[in-house]
């Protein structure tokens, strides 16, 4: 289970981080969906489990340092 876990987690970040960053979109893996998207002060991910019904949020800052 651990590197199913893993494996979502660096699908959704080369999305929201990598080459070609998203400001939005969805990754389905297994049982498990994440959604998320990009503000102006911070990112919002939506988890979804299909087995237990439940869905969890979390905001995560963006931190931007002046030039």
């Amino acid at each position: 289970q651990s590197r199913l876990l893993s494996g979502l987690a660096s699908e959704v970040a080369n999305a929201i981080f990598g080459d070609n960053p998203q400001d939005y979109g969805r990754v389905v893996f297994g049982d498990q969906t994440v959604e998320f998207q990009r503000g102006l002060d911070s990112i919002t991910l939506t988890i979804f489990d299909a087995t237990t019904g439940t869905t969890t949020e979390i905001v995560v800052p963006i931190f931007t340092t002046g030039g």
